[in-house]
């Protein structure tokens, strides 16, 4: 008989792996945010290298302090099957018409992989 796992537990365990993909696309960070300035992370050989990213490190820091909203840009299907707790779904393919909701006034942290 399998012993049972603390639903927490399992859901901890997950959050770790969902914040390493913010590296990925952590970028769009929003820049109307004087409050919540990242540090820069320079990769070399990244698509976009002009786009700010930020270290997983900060990541999980801001997302303990809430001081930043994690938009989730995977389709729908996929942020269904698991996602960053307390993130939004803004799918790429609808990005272009529906990044204006996007607070100013907040740190955006996104997710993609």
């Amino acid at each position: 008989m399998r012993p049972a796992r603390d639903r927490s537990a399992r859901h901890s365990g997950r959050l770790l792996p969902a914040l390493v993909m913010i590296l990925a696309l952590a970028a769009l960070v929003s820049a109307c945010s004087p409050q919540a300035t990242p540090t820069p992370v320079v990769i070399s050989g990244i698509p976009f290298p002009e786009v700010a990213r930020i270290s997983v490190e900060e990541a999980v820091a801001h997302h303990a302090a809430g001081t930043a909203l994690f938009v989730d840009v995977r389709a729908e299907q996929y942020y269904a099957q698991g996602h960053i707790p307390s993130s939004v779904s803004l799918p790429l393919a609808t990005i272009e018409s529906t990044w204006t909701t996007l607070p100013k006034a907040r740190l955006v942290i996104t997710v993609c992989t």
